[in-house]
């Protein structure tokens, strides 16, 4: 039951990932106005009904994958200073950044605070 549950969840996020994809990768909105995006259409469904999951490493790991390739939309790629080369940014410099969101897996773990 919980895999059908994880398989509709995982569906509607591609859905409403794909439907604002354009946008994130406009170099004509600010990376602000991306991450309010990211806040206000995206985070509401993937963490629809967090407060009763129990997330296994497997899930967390899924979460993580999901919200980086939301992420490297956003922020694109950068430029290697020596080489010249374009190149994606690691997971480090996605949690690094002053602009950044907090972490989804984070956000899930507080609202589970009550188990």
């Amino acid at each position: 039951m919980l895999f059908v549950h994880w398989a509709i969840e995982a569906q509607c996020c591609d859905r409403t990932y794909h439907s604002v994809q354009n946008p994130l990768s406009s170099t004509l909105l600010s990376k602000n106005l991306k991450i309010k995006i990211y806040r206000t259409k995206i985070l509401p469904v993937v963490l629809y009904g967090c407060e009763t999951w129990s997330l296994t490493l497997r899930e967390e790991r899924r979460l993580r994958v999901f919200e980086n390739m939301v992420l490297r939309r956003i922020f694109g790629p950068k430029r290697h200073e020596v080489t010249g080369e374009w190149r994606k940014l690691y997971n480090e410099e996605l949690y690094t950044s002053p602009i950044m969101v907090s972490n989804l897996i984070n956000k899930v773990n507080t609202s589970n605070l009550w188990r």
